[in-house]
């Protein structure tokens, strides 16, 4: 049997019917249940660190207000303010319009999905819907779902 190395998805060798003998593929999964093509620090559920190719129409999400970032930081809400503010803990690439998450600000403490109606490029945003459980240093980070719907919609 060839070797894998830990984390590595393998394939069987095409030259052994028995299935005894494996080679490495390019794929890599990271113990968080992030997939890497190509790279072995994949920063999202699945990143291809190279060229692809998809059958069929193409759309950019950005168009549709995806932010395609990863950028994270940390800010507080409470319940009951309007208008509804976040803090942050440092500027951060967000801009209004995009799709936010806030760990632990919805109902029941799941996590508040909603939009930035407006403070972009400060550390003050507005938001477009109400905390239901106030936190502090929760983990704020971009959610691209409505924008990525919306591209697939279209």
């Amino acid at each position: 049997m060839s070797t894998i190395n830990q984390n590595y998805l393998p394939k069987a060798d095409s030259t052994n019917p028995n299935l005894t003998n494996f080679e490495q593929t390019s794929i890599f999964e990271d113990g968080n249940q992030n997939v890497g093509i190509g790279t072995t620090s994949p920063l999202a559920k699945l990143h291809n660190d190279g060229d692809f190719i998809t059958k069929g129409p193409w759309s950019d999400v950005r168009a549709y207000g995806a932010s395609g970032s990863a950028e994270t930081t940390t800010g507080d809400i409470d319940t009951g303010v309007d208008p509804y503010a976040l803090t942050l803990a440092m500027v951060k690439d967000f801009r209004n319009g995009q799709g936010i998450r806030v760990k632990g600000a919805g109902a029941g403490s799941t996590d508040l999905i909603t939009k930035i109606d407006s403070g972009a490029g400060t550390t003050n945003l507005v938001l477009h819907d109400p905390a239901s459980t106030t936190v502090t240093d929760a983990e704020i980070l971009h959610d691209d779902t409505a924008a990525i719907q919306a591209a697939i919609d279209n």
